[in-house]
């Protein structure tokens, strides 16, 4: 029963399907979007958040395509307290990332987090593999 719950937990979880190629919203929008969702939606409350200069707010707000440089795109994925999951969608956005962006690097979080949780019942790992659509371990 709890391998099944682990699976279902797994499955409904949205951040290894990679939609952000898909996507077509910006950095500077999914950035401001992200703000609003926190909040944030002064250039006063961002600059105290991120500690970056209130400018970056109102240039985000102005230009649909903006993108900031590389180390302010990680600086604002800090101050938001962003999750790992948003922060690397965010980033991809910017061209820029955590780690290298493909669908394998994708595969390979969803096997490290299975490791990690102790999830490691091939079968029941499968499920979860087949499920997004990734090579499933073993014999096939």
């Amino acid at each position: 029963m709890k391998n099944q719950e682990r699976i279902l937990d797994l499955i409904s979880n949205k951040k290894y399907k990679d939609t952000s190629l898909v996507n077509s919203e910006t950095f500077a929008e999914m950035a401001i979007r992200l703000c609003e969702s926190k909040n944030i939606t002064t250039s006063r409350v961002f600059s105290m958040c991120t500690f970056l200069n209130k400018d970056i707010f109102n240039r985000l707000k102005a230009d649909r395509n903006y993108v900031p440089r590389e180390n302010t795109a990680y600086t604002i994925c800090f101050g938001l307290q962003l999750s790992f999951a948003e922060a690397s969608c965010l980033l991809q956005k910017g061209r820029y990332s955590l780690v290298p962006v493909s669908p394998q690097d994708m595969y390979r979080e969803l096997l490290t987090e299975m490791l990690i949780t102790g999830f490691t019942y091939i079968p029941d790992c499968n499920i979860v593999l087949k499920h997004y659509g990734y090579k499933q371990l073993g014999k096939q």
